[in-house]
């Protein structure tokens, strides 16, 4: 059985947007998280307040802002730059992609049955 392909990006478009080169860049592409971009961002913050990993966690996951340079599109940046409106914007569009993924999950065919053995219990 073949396996479903997921679209695991989406895009948006940001309110007001972020400066870069005299511009404001509003279109934006953001791919689903990754369990390492969770981990990277708590490692990179080990001791940062929830918001700034938060931050640095969607700084991972963003595909392209515009035409900026991703590698300019530091946590730093973001944290000085990204308004608190286009914060949400993208956080509403990462809720979306979620619920995007859950029902094409739940809309694919569930192939074989599951390989952990129905025997197995609590009490073993």
């Amino acid at each position: 059985m073949e396996a479903t392909k997921l679209d695991m990006e989406i895009t948006g478009q940001l309110a007001v947007g972020l400066p870069h080169n005299g511009m404001r860049h509003r279109e934006f592409v953001l791919r689903a998280a990754l369990a390492g971009d969770t981990i990277g961002a708590q490692l990179a913050y080990p001791d940062g307040p929830y918001s700034l990993i938060a931050v640095d966690q969607l700084r991972r996951q963003l595909v392209r802002v515009g035409t900026i340079p991703l590698e300019q599109i530091t946590t730093d940046y973001l944290s000085r730059e990204l308004l608190d409106l286009d914060y949400k914007v993208i956080q509403a569009a990462e809720r979306r992609l979620e619920k995007k993924l859950m029902q094409a999950s739940a809309e694919s065919s569930t192939g074989d049955a599951s390989n952990t053995s129905s025997s197995v219990t609590a009490t073993d």
